[in-house]
């Protein structure tokens, strides 16, 4: 088994007086997708924002690579974690390349540009995430998968052991959807990347992680492989309404909304 790239040991994080989370444990090994599902409100970008040190913990521990992560700094910290925001509109008319370019900053000493090796990560970055033929383009050009994708491609030019994707797919359709997901799949098969996965579509999740964890009530109420996790009793009490669980034949889940049997 894969070592644990980030682990949350009894951990507890909140806002102010008011408790999100408390009592969490779980991992993120190195080389797998885990994907974080509960209903709104449940902690699960609270639970991305005590992995990057957003929030502190107010009880229990958070392990980085082997290392405490109150012992990281912000630069190192950036060294070792890169996050993939929702998709959303560009705020400046950057090009693609200068978009995955500003994922070298934690690489580059205070007030230096960018150098050959930057330019290479960053290319060789969009051809991971197959666009390198829009490395001239302005980014408000393009389609909300097509700027997901060099969203990615910045998080991998970070040159980072762990990626924590915060509902990547939340804006895009379905068929950008699932392109975003067969591509940090086979990311993290190729490269060894530590993927965690915040998203509401329980069904991409079953098809692309290797493990999932069920938020709510203020903890990990499930945590396994997908059919371990997607069952209609958990999820049904998670999220407060009935649902049934089919299997595929490749044996995966698949949720649907409602009771009752097969239809």
């Amino acid at each position: 088994m894969s070592g644990a790239a980030l682990r949350f040991e009894g951990a507890r994080f909140g806002y102010g007086a008011r408790t999100v989370l408390d009592g969490v444990d779980l991992e993120l090994r190195e080389g797998e997708i885990l994907g974080v599902l509960g209903p709104n409100g449940s902690g699960k970008t609270t639970l991305l924002r005590g992995a990057t040190r957003v929030l502190e913990p107010g009880a229990g521990a958070v392990a980085l690579l082997g290392r405490p992560l109150r012992e990281y700094d912000r630069r190192s910290l950036a060294r070792a974690v890169a996050v993939v925001p929702q998709e959303g509109a560009p705020l400046f008319p950057f090009s693609v390349l200068e978009t995955v370019l500003m994922g070298r900053a934690p690489w580059l000493r205070p007030f230096a540009f960018e150098g050959e090796e930057d330019l290479r990560a960053a290319r060789e970055a969009l051809v991971a995430v197959g666009a390198a033929d829009l490395a001239g383009r302005d980014l408000a050009e393009l389609s909300g998968g097509e700027r997901q994708r060099v969203v990615v491609a910045r998080a991998l030019a970070q040159g980072t052991q762990v990626l924590l994707a915060d509902e990547p797919t939340a804006h895009l359709d379905l068929r950008h959807a699932v392109s975003i997901f067969a591509l940090l799949r086979g990311l993290s098969s190729a490269r060894g990347l530590a993927v965690m996965v915040v998203t509401h579509d329980v069904n991409l999740a079953a098809l692309h992680c290797d493990r999932l964890a069920l938020l709510a009530g203020g903890r990990v109420a499930a945590e396994g492989a997908p059919r371990e996790v997607l069952r209609a009793d958990l999820l049904g009490e998670a999220f407060g309404t009935p649902v049934q669980v089919e299997v595929r034949p490749d044996g995966r889940p698949f949720v649907l909304p409602g009771a009752g049997g097969p239809m």
